[in-house]
Parts: C-alpha cells; structure tokens; sequence
C-alpha cells in the first residue's frame, strides 16, 4: 500500500515539475545510456581483442606443429629411403652369398663325384663279420668276368653292420679299381654276368646325386617302359647319346 502510494506520489511530483527539468532529466538519462553503451562497446571490444590474440597464439601454434610436423614426415621419409635402401643393399647381399654358397655346393659336389670316379658299389651281398672285402671282390672278378687282371686299390664294408645277424639291409661292399676303363667295363658287363645274382654293381654316387636320381626314378620307369632307356651319369640322367634328359 505504501509503494503504490509513493509512485503516484512521483508520478504527481513529475506532473507538477517544471518542463525544463523532464527535459534534464531525460537527458541524463539518455547520457547515462549512451555511456553504457560505450562502456558495453569497450568490453566487446577487449573479449574481441583477446579472442583475436588468442586465436593468433592458437594459428602461431599450429603453424609451429605443422612445421614440427613437416619436419617429422621429412625425417620418417629419409629415414624410409635408407630403410628400403638398407634392405635392398641386403637382398643383394644375401642373394650373391646364396649364390656364392650353391656354387661352392656345386664344386664340392663336383670335387666328390671325382673323388668316387673309380669306385663301384656291390648292393645285395650280405657281408658275413670279419670277411675280407678285398678277397670276396677278386673272387667276384674271377669266377663272374673271368678277369684277373683288373687292379682293385680298397675294398670294405659300407654302411653299418646288420643287427642280429639280420639280412633285410646288407652293407655295400665298396670298392675302387686303379683304371676308370676297368669300372666302364665291369658296370656294362655287370648287367649281364651279374643277372642271374641277388647282388648287382652300382656307381657310387654323391648324397646330391643320389638324390637327384631317385627323384626321377617314375619317370625313368614310365619312360623305360615306352621303349627308352636312359642312364644316371655325371649327376644327370641321359639318353643314349649322353644328352642330358629333362623331366619337368
């Protein structure tokens, strides 16, 4: 009731003031609004202010990242290029010593299949204990070719002993005559002295030509069986004019 009564009170006062005062009065108003305004435009205008230099410190730190990060795929590229340099440098390397390796295998293999020239292996006979092997081949010479002639440097026993007195896996008997035309001989004339024989020569082969051989050993079979015969020799099987017979 009192507030009513003071407004009319400041209405009735207004009413009856001067004209000139309203007229102040509204000016001071207008003033004090217009100042306020200034006042909101000078704070708009510092958030603005700070806004724009934070964002320059946000752009300047993206800028510095971005370089940092230019500079780091730069590095992870160079660092790519002598990766892939490093290990190409090495596929070459490892591929020569691959080759220089399987080419020494090839030469050793070659230097053993020397070594093994003259000697010829016995495949069937069992070898009773304390035989001597030297006596036993002579005697295969003697009553098989009818030759006495033929110079035998060694012979023994290849292989381990057969266990129990079992006669499944005999040893070879290995043994090298002095003549490389002497083994010729004995391998071709063996086919025919020897058929009758649960025993039979054979070349003694390197470990890689003996493998080599049996890998093909259904081949030569099929083909044996169509009518052509080939022969392992020198580490490949051939025709019957020496040339070398591809399976593949």
């Amino acid at each position: 009731m009192s507030k009513r009564r003071t407004r009319v009170a400041a209405t009735e006062h207004v009413e009856d003031a001067d004209p000139s005062d309203f007229e102040s009065f509204v000016r001071e108003q207008f003033r004090q609004l217009l100042e306020g305004q200034d006042s909101l435009r000078k704070e708009v205008r510092a958030l603005e202010e700070h806004l724009e230099k934070n964002i320059e410190r946000l752009e300047s730190r993206l800028d510095e990242n971005e370089g940092k990060t230019h500079e780091l795929e730069k590095k992870l590229g160079e660092f790519e290029r002598e990766t892939r340099q490093g290990v190409k440098s090495i596929n070459e390397r490892v591929k020569s010593a691959s080759d220089e390796i399987e080419e020494l295998k090839r030469k050793c293999n070659k230097l053993e299949r020397f070594s093994r020239r003259n000697n010829i292996r016995i495949i069937g006979r069992k070898v009773e204990r304390g035989e001597n092997c030297l006596i036993t081949v002579h005697k295969i010479l003697r009553e098989k070719f009818g030759r006495t002639d033929i110079k035998i440097e060694r012979a023994h026993p290849e292989g381990p002993p057969n266990k129990h007195g079992g006669d499944k896996t005999p040893q070879h008997i290995l043994f090298k005559v002095n003549s490389f035309q002497d083994k010729i001989y004995l391998m071709k004339a063996s086919r025919e002295q020897l058929k009758s024989e649960k025993y039979y020569f054979t070349d003694d082969l390197t470990p890689v030509d003996l493998q080599e051989k049996r890998k093909w050993k259904d081949k030569v079979k099929e083909a044996y069986e169509n009518g052509n015969k080939y022969r392992f020799f020198n580490g490949l099987w051939r025709d019957s004019q020496g040339k070398p017979v591809s399976f593949e």
